[in-house]
């Protein structure tokens, strides 16, 4: 799977009835299948998980298609965002 195939899919979401309604998606990856030698999350320690992390984010953080892009933690959120 490409990123681009997220950002390129239609749906009622993404689909504005004018250019300039913003929409926030977000979506959760998952990435356990597709990375050698790392644990599934829910199998993996702290420190397992901190570095897949630490792996992952910058490289879809460099994407062209990520340049408007933001990330955000969980915990970081309200219950409204």
């Amino acid at each position: 799977m490409l990123i681009e195939s997220i950002f390129d899919g239609k749906s009622e979401m993404t689909e504005g009835s004018t250019k300039k309604c913003p929409v926030v998606l977000m979506t959760r990856i998952r990435l356990a299948r597709n990375l050698s030698k790392t644990h599934f999350p829910g199998w993996a320690k702290l420190p397992q998980r901190t570095q897949v992390l630490e792996t992952c984010l910058p490289a879809v953080a460099s994407l062209n298609q990520m340049k408007r892009g933001i990330t955000a933690e969980v915990e970081e959120l309200s219950e409204l965002e």
